[in-house]
This record gives C-alpha cells, structure tokens and sequence, in this order.
C-alpha cells in the first residue's frame, strides 16, 4: 500500500476514537509529536463523526492510540506530522489555525517557544485571511510581549493600524495609548487623540475613558477637567452595572473609572473637593484591583500603578478622619454608600430583592429589615474602609426613625431617598408603581457626621 495510504487510513483513528483511546496503554498525537500515556487524555470533544480524544499536550484532536494496532517513533510520527500538518496543507485549513489559536489563548495548548511560535504563524495566516481577532491578537502580543517574544511597538503599529481593525474600537483605543507611550520614538498627541475620539464614538468604554483622560492632561486639547469629571460619571454607571451584575467578573474599566472618579474628588480636580465620595470611590477602585490581580501580578504598568497610588489615597484619607479597617455596620449610611451611584439620590437595584420587614422600636427610632437576594451585593462602608460583595441576606437597622409603613415581605426593585429625609422602596413602574415600604427620618434629627458629609 502506498505510503500517503496508509497516513490517511492512520489518521482516521483520530476521529470517533474513544473506544481506541480507553482500551490503548499508549496514545500518540500526530500534530505535537508526543508519546504518553492514554490514561493522561482527559479532555474529549463531540463532531459530527463522533467523539474524539484531545491531546492533553497541545489540545488537538489528532490523538491516535496503540488499541488502533499502530506505535509510533519518533521519526514516523514525524513523517506523518509533516504528510498532514506541513505549512501548505495549514494554510488550506483556516478552521484547523483557529482551533490551534483559541486553544493556545485559552491555555489549552502548552506554553512552550515552539507552540508559541506556531501561534504568531497561524494569527498571521488568519490575519491574511481577513480575521479581525486573530490581527488583534497579535497587535497585543507584541505591544504587551509574550512569553517568549520581546516587545514590538513597531510590530504592534502595524497590527493596531491594519485596515481591519479600523473600526475595532478597543485596537483603536490600543493604538492610541501606543501613540501617546513615546514607545515608538516620539509621542504623537494629535493621532492619540484621533484613535482615541474615534474608539469613543464606537462606544469603546475604555476608548471613552483614553477620550476623556485627553482632556485632563491637555494632550493635544485645551485641559478641560470638569469636562472629563461629567464623561468619567455618564461611564461610571454603566461600568458599575457590568461590575455588580456579574459579581466583579466583568472589570472592564470599573477599576479605573474609581479611580479616575475618586482621585478628582479627593484633589477637587474638576469637581468640588469631597472626600467621602472620594473615599467611596478608591474603596471600590481597590476592591476592583485586587479582584483584577488575584490571578496574579500585574502585567500592564498603569493597572500597577493606578493601584498604588489608589492605596495611598486611602491611607491619607483615612489618616485625615480618623478611619479604621473593619466589618461593615448595615446601617443607613452603609446603605447610602453600597447603593446610591455616586451623588445621586435614586438608584435601581439591578436583581430585584425580596424586603423583609423585622422590627420597629419607636421609642428608640430604630427600624430593623432584611435585604435578600439572589446573588451576592456590592457592600461599601467607607467609614469602615469595607468594600466587598456580601451574599444576598443581610440585616440592616436605620437608626433616627420616626415611622416606618410596610406590608408582608414583598419585592422591590426601586428605592429612593437621602440621608436626611428617609426612603421609599417601590415596584414596577409607573402607574404599575407599587409602595414596599416607606421609611421617614424624624424631624430633629442630628447626625453631625451626615451633615459633614453632605456639607462636604
């Protein structure tokens, strides 16, 4: 039988091949060139042919087992490797290029010189092909280095600027930073700003963020702070709602709006001076970043030091009034804090909770409830420097209560009120509106730190 027979009838036990697998003392993988155990394939995936095993070194499905009645050495598993997987024959395939590409992005494939050469050759071959990602990916690889590829801002330039990402709003957004980096010889303001304008009218949320950071530096624009602040705050909603919904599994840019928000509060850049809010926002800057980080170390300078200079904040602030780390108290304040967006009076909370009223002392003006949700809350107590999500049952007592009007525990979705004149929960909308509960502060009351604060 011909040689190019036998390889083809070889490589059809890649295919539908778990029986092969489970009953082999041996497997070889065509692509990688590896020998192991069969008892080391753990990852399987389904196709219309069946079931097929993946190599648990570079997470191909090109595994054949010695239960199929063929071994391998090193020097035929190379021939047949290179009868199949020879550059001609890759470059046919682009749907086997996006396969090796997302697994070695995923950390499926090995992290090796050889496999991560095998990644930039295929993302450049997609990338001719027209694929928008795997051009991206590239354009970062060598902006941010890889594990064995240097650092090419010119490399990146020339990725970032391809006419397929022109319309990509986070490679413009890359672009942009590349410009303003000085990396590439010179810094280029008016083409920073360009990128950077032109990602923000794509709707990029960090195209938006490098946008309006343009106009607190002056680069290439007339220093307009204030303008920035309103930008920074229209952005900080909807980063907030993407943080909270999924838990601080989708940062985006909520990290660094706090940061922006919270550090324009605390020097009075653009905005009144107001450390409370200021606090607030570098509390949930910090909390942000360290979820960021727990995967470990920073890889992109500005997350470094943003986050540095976040802790620093906190500690002067805390020095200034006297604040110490602890467990939250649910109280009013906490409540303000943990769900009012910046200094608005309403807020919507985005999963709906279930109130349960508890008790109401009025001699003493102080009314207990519980919060239960389904998922964990964004708590945040600046004046116990505590930001953390909380799972979704929680006791709060407001204190200075002169009535409290409620019905058996109901859902709500809409709360509104301050600190000074109470609050309302309701459900619905409009003339769907129904009242939860109604809470009203007394008259006389005095919270000298409340007042600080809303003076402030």
């Amino acid at each position: 039988m011909e040689k190019n027979l036998i390889f083809e009838e070889i490589f059809k036990h890649a295919t539908n091949n778990e029986l092969d697998i489970l009953n082999s003392d041996t497997c070889s993988c065509i692509f990688c060139r590896h020998t192991y155990s069969a008892r080391g394939v753990k990852e399987w995936i389904s196709t219309g042919n069946g079931t097929n095993a993946i190599c648990p070194n570079c997470g191909i499905d090109a595994v054949v087992g010695d239960a199929s009645g063929y071994t391998f050495d090193k020097a035929s598993l190379k021939e047949i490797n290179l009868y199949f997987y020879n550059e001609e024959n890759m470059q046919k395939d682009p749907k086997a290029l996006i396969t090796y590409v997302s697994r070695y992005k995923s950390g499926k494939i090995r992290c090796n010189e050889r496999n991560e050469g095998l990644f930039i050759k295929y993302c450049d071959t997609l990338a001719s092909y027209g694929d928008i990602a795997a051009c991206y990916e590239l354009g970062i690889l060598y902006d941010e280095g890889g594990s064995f590829t240097e650092r090419n801002p010119e490399k990146a330039l020339y990725y970032y600027s391809s006419d397929l990402l022109c319309y990509d709003g986070e490679a413009l957004t890359k672009l942009g930073n590349l410009y303003k980096s000085g990396r590439l010889g010179n810094v280029f303001p008016q083409k920073a700003y360009e990128c950077f304008a032109k990602a923000s009218s794509l709707c990029s949320l960090k195209g938006n963020i490098a946008f309006f950071d343009c106009y607190v530096d002056g680069l290439f624009v007339s220093a307009d702070p204030s303008f920035a602040f309103i930008g920074y705050s229209k952005l900080w909603g909807e980063a907030y709602r993407r943080f909270i919904r999924t838990t601080g599994r989708d940062i985006t840019c909520f990290h660094h709006l706090c940061y922006r928000v919270g550090k324009m509060f605390m020097d009075g850049v653009g905005v009144p001076q107001d450390d409370v809010s200021a606090i607030k926002m570098l509390l949930m800057a910090s909390y942000a970043f360290s979820i960021r980080n727990s995967d470990g170390p920073f890889v992109d300078i500005e997350d470094s030091e943003a986050y540095d200079d976040t802790m620093q904040r906190i500690e002067v602030l805390s020095r200034k009034h006297n604040l110490k780390k602890s467990e939250p108290i649910f109280d009013d304040d906490t409540f303000y804090d943990s769900f009012c967006e910046a200094k608005s009076a309403d807020f919507k909370i985005l999963r709906r909770c279930a109130f349960v009223p508890m008790s109401f002392d009025e001699e003493n003006g102080l009314f207990s409830f519980r919060l239960t949700s389904a998922v964990p809350r964004l708590i945040v107590d600046h004046k116990n420097l505590f930001c953390s999500f909380v799972e979704g049952n929680t006791k709060w007592t407001f204190g200075d209560v002169s009535s409290a009007v409620y019905g058996e525990a109901s859902q709500f979705d809409l709360a509104s009120g301050n600190l000074n004149d109470g609050w309302c929960f309701t459900s619905g909308d409009g003339d769907n509106m129904v009242s939860v509960a109604t809470i009203v502060y007394a008259d006389d009351k005095v919270d000298e730190e409340v007042e600080e604060e809303i003076l402030s």
